[in-house]
This record gives C-alpha cells, sequence and structure tokens, in this order.
C-alpha cells in the first residue's frame, strides 16, 4: 500500500436528510442541565467539542465547568442522535461509493477524519452499508480542532500502514478542516456540497469537486 485517503463524513459523503439540531441541545440539557438553541448547519465545520465549548459559553459556563463534563457530553451525543434521528433518511453523496470502491480497488487505505463522535459517525455509515470501507479513523473523542483531529488520523495511519502526510489525501466538505489537513501536509481535495469551490481553495485545497462524482485530479498519483 502506498496512498491513504481520509474522509470527512458529515455533508462529504453522508448527511442527514432533515435539521437534526435538537439532538445537540437535548445532550447539552441532559448534562448540563441548560435549555440552549444550537443550529448545526450554522456552526458545520466546528467539533463537536468546539461547538460545546462555544454553546456554553455564551449561556454562561466557563472554561473549566465546560471541561468538568465535556467527555460525558461526547458519551451522551450518540444516544440523543439516535433519539431524534433514527427514523429519518440519510443521504448517500452523489459518486460516494463508487469513489470509495475506485479507491480501494486502487489499493488505497481508507480512514475517516470528523468533528463528529465517532457513533454518530458510524451510525451513518451503517445505515447505508459504508461503514466497512473504512479501516482506521479520528473522531470527536480525538480533539478540539481539526487540526488535533487530522494529526491523530495522520498518526493512525502511519501506525497502520506505515505512510506519512505527504502519502495522504483527504476529502472533505469544510474549508476549516481542509486547511488543517493542508498545512499537516496533506493533498487536500475540497468538496463544494456546503461552501463555495472559492471558500475551499482559498483554505488551501489542492483542488476542488462540485460532488464525487468527478474524477479527482489526485488519481494521477495512483
Amino acid at each position: 500500500m502506498e496512498h491513504f485517503a481520509l474522509f470527512d463524513t458529515n455533508m462529504t459523503i453522508v448527511s442527514d436528510a432533515k435539521d437534526v439540531s435538537r439532538y445537540f441541545a437535548e445532550s447539552i440539557m441532559n448534562i448540563y442541565g441548560l435549555v440552549v438553541e444550537v443550529d448545526l448547519k450554522a456552526h458545520m465545520g466546528l467539533s463537536a467539542k468546539e461547538l460545546a465549548m462555544e454553546t456554553l459559553k455564551e449561556n454562561g459556563l466557563n472554561e473549566q465547568e465546560i471541561q468538568d463534563r465535556l467527555s460525558r457530553l461526547l458519551e451522551d451525543l450518540p444516544y440523543s442522535y439516535y433519539n431524534v434521528a433514527w427514523s429519518d433518511k440519510i443521504i448517500v453523496s452523489d459518486g460516494a461509493k463508487q469513489l470509495l470502491d475506485d479507491l480501494k480497488g486502487r489499493g488505497v487505505g481508507l480512514g475517516i477524519a470528523t468533528g463528529e463522535p465517532m457513533r454518530i459517525s458510524r451510525m451513518r455509515l451503517d445505515r447505508v452499508k459504508m461503514a466497512g470501507y473504512f479501516t482506521f479513523g479520528s473522531y470527536a473523542e480525538d480533539g478540539m480542532t481539526p487540526k488535533e483531529i487530522i494529526d491523530t488520523a495522520l498518526n493512525r495511519a502511519s501506525s497502520e500502514f506505515g505512510l506519512q502526510a505527504e502519502e495522504g489525501f483527504f476529502f472533505s466538505a469544510s474549508p476549516r478542516f481542509v486547511r488543517a489537513a493542508r498545512e499537516a501536509g496533506v493533498y487536500s481535495v475540497g468538496v463544494a456540497s456546503m461552501s463555495s469551490a472559492a471558500d475551499l481553495s482559498s483554505a488551501g485545497a489542492n483542488e476542488t469537486m462540485h460532488s464525487l462524482k468527478e474524477k479527482p485530479r489526485l488519481f494521477k498519483e495512483l
């Protein structure tokens, strides 16, 4: 194996058919006892930890008060997500399965790097029979910022395959995650499903795609 590819999940390869912001607010109520409003789409690109920190600070908690129960929040989020969204449809991004099949057929190792809790990411992928493509990953539990999450994924790619950042590719719809991957030395592909191609390019994307149906230029490397 000479290359690996990392994928952000939500809004890159899969997405919820409906707004499921209520699950995040429910978990905050469960763990912190606060009634809050959360708009996930307005904060797309923040990790779960960053979103919790921002929301709870706006509602009067200090950083230590938030950190004391943050791990419990991450444990609770998948239960709330299940309660709110389990019956809703999961949308697979156009071309996602074909791209994963193509990369797998070329011998590319596949992993996840996302700001969501692991069990939420896996729930979505399991429901559309895509979880089996991925052999490693990095999630909200592994870091606060996109950089920390990307760095953990790269360390796992090194342990799993003996590969370094320059031998990897990263696909994401989030400019913040694209920027973190580019700064880490990973070839970054911006998917213009939630941000414009111009915003993704400004964030440092090596190339942009309007959908995963397009053939990425990086295939020339494989």
